[in-house]
């Protein structure tokens, strides 16, 4: 049975709000709190110990959670530690994820998302726009894409997105002006509409992904594995430090031909398989 959280109408009602919070069936899942029919926001995959978009979930991060999830996508989030102080979550009325925790007799927020004016909020920067996590914050397009509609992007009015400059010709194995590569973004929280494939290491990974012609991009994440996507990279957000690697599929025009991109790919690839390795 499918079990959902949904928020109040007001502080004062306690009918149904327009807000719903739950795990997607999403492999891997991830947290997605929706108003409609829309997204609202999420936590990105869940990778082994923290989903990869919650930047508090880092390498000194204790989770004391755990996500179990079948090949069916059917799971549930359970508390791991027993010794742990009490905590509750609520979804707000308007739409936010407050976690609260017990300490002495009171009750301190210790968590709370969407913040105002944030890279939080779901598709700030449209298909294949990068949002930069900063104050204010700011959209960006990756490396070979242009805004969609300079004026509105101008205006601050990002949610229509980038679009390639240069069009891809892709034949697999191509090479020559027709060749594709793949750009390195660091720091990534992955975006939205993965799909998973079980290959065993990184260069399987980026191998498969080139000779797939409708392959987009894809990432090699420790405690996950490879992610591919297969249409527009939508919700990505870029932090200032953690976040995770994504590899986006550029044609070689766009990368003026420089030889040193190709080394530092294949160093990206390395240091990336090292970094699985040793995790």
């Amino acid at each position: 049975e499918k079990r959902v959280l949904t928020s109040w109408k007001s502080h004062t009602d306690p009918s149904p709000g327009e807000f719903v919070g739950q795990i997607t069936t999403q492999v891997p899942s991830q947290l997605l709190t929706t108003r409609g029919s829309k997204p609202y926001w999420r936590s990105g995959p869940w990778a082994k110990t923290k989903f990869t978009g919650l930047p508090l979930m880092d390498e000194s991060y204790t989770n004391p959670f755990s996500l179990q999830q079948d090949a069916n996508g059917s799971g549930s989030f359970s508390h791991l530690q027993r010794n742990i102080k009490p905590l509750y979550v609520v979804l707000t009325s308007e739409g936010s994820v407050k976690s609260y925790q017990l300490n002495g007799t009171d009750w301190v927020l210790i968590f709370e998302t969407p913040l105002a004016n944030s890279c939080d909020f779901y598709g700030v920067c449209g298909p294949f726009g990068l949002c930069v996590v900063s104050v204010p914050r700011k959209c960006e397009c990756f490396k070979g894409f242009v805004p969609k509609s300079i004026e509105e992007w101008k205006r601050g009015h990002w949610t229509r997105g980038c679009v390639r400059r240069t069009e891809l010709h892709c034949q697999g194995n191509s090479t020559g002006k027709d060749a594709n590569v793949f750009h390195t973004v660091a720091n990534i929280n992955p975006p939205d509409f993965y799909e998973f494939a079980s290959f065993l290491n990184a260069e399987e990974c980026q191998q498969s992904c080139l000779h797939n012609c409708s392959c987009l991009a894809f990432a090699y994440i420790n405690g996950i594995g490879c992610l591919m996507w297969n249409q527009e990279l939508m919700d990505v957000v870029q932090f200032s430090k953690g976040g995770e690697l994504l590899f986006i599929r550029l044609a070689s025009s766009e990368m003026n031909g420089n030889k040193r991109k190709k080394t530092l790919f294949t160093a990206g690839i390395v240091s990336l398989s090292l970094f699985v390795i040793l995790g």
